[in-house]
Order: C-alpha cells, then structure tokens, then sequence
C-alpha cells in the first residue's frame, strides 16, 4: 500500500466525523433551541396560570373587604338603632317615675296638710276639754 492511498481513507474518516460532528452539534442546538423555546413556552403558561390565580385572589379578597365593610356598617347602624330605642325607652321610663313621684308628692302634700288641720284641730280640742277641767282655783294661781 501507498502512503497516499491510507491518507485518503483517514482523511475521509476525518471528513466524515467532521461531519458527523457538525450534524451532531447542529442536532443539539435545534434540541436545545427547541427544548428553550418549550420551556418559555410552558414558563408562559405558569406565569399565566399564577397572574390568573393571584388576580383571583386579589378579587376574593376585594369581595371579602368590601363585605366585611358592609357588615360592620350594618351593625353599627343595628347597634346604634338598638342604642336609640334603648334611650328613647329610658326616656319614657324616666318620665313615667317622673309623673309617679310628681303625683305622689301632690298627694303627700296633701295628705300631710290634712294630717297637720287633724293634729291642730285636736291639740285645739284637747287643750278646750283640759280648761274645762281644771278647777277655778288653778285657774286663778
């Protein structure tokens, strides 16, 4: 054999792994270019996915506040309502004892000058009858 003939073949062996290198390595960057682009792709999806769920959240939670707002508003409208006809009860109580013990003062009044004319009239009548009594001697001295 020649030298030039066993160059050829290794030359063609080197020609075709070159070859099959560059095929190889083109193979892997359209893989890795594929693989890229699915991943942005899927990554996309879940970014989506999570700004639909956050979103979401941010509205349940809206929906929470807004209605917990309410709520509070209404009892504190239904607290002060309660408050209002509490006082106005209180009110008429309070004026009700009022009248009561207005009426039953006039009354004592009352009872108490006509106790006073009944003790006068019979000091009056005890002190007529104990002149009577006593003798004219004792009513001299």
């Amino acid at each position: 054999m020649s030298l030039s003939r066993t160059k050829h073949p290794v030359k063609k062996i080197s020609d075709d792994a070159k070859e099959t290198a560059n095929k190889a390595m083109e193979s892997g960057k359209d893989k890795a270019a594929n693989t890229y682009d699915e991943a942005k792709v899927k990554a996309k999806k879940a970014s989506n996915v999570l700004s639909d769920k956050a979103s979401g959240a941010k509205e349940t939670v809206n929906k929470a506040v807004e209605s917990g707002k309410y709520k509070a508003a209404n009892a504190y409208n239904g607290a002060k309502e309660n408050v209002k006809k509490a006082s106005n009860v209180a009110s008429e109580k309070a004026s009700d004892v009022k009248e009561t013990v207005s009426k039953g003062m006039e009354q004592g009044k009352g009872e108490v000058a006509d106790a006073y004319d009944g003790a006068t009239q019979k000091v009056k009548a005890m002190y007529a009858s104990a002149k009577e009594t006593i003798s004219d001697e004792t009513k001299t001295n």
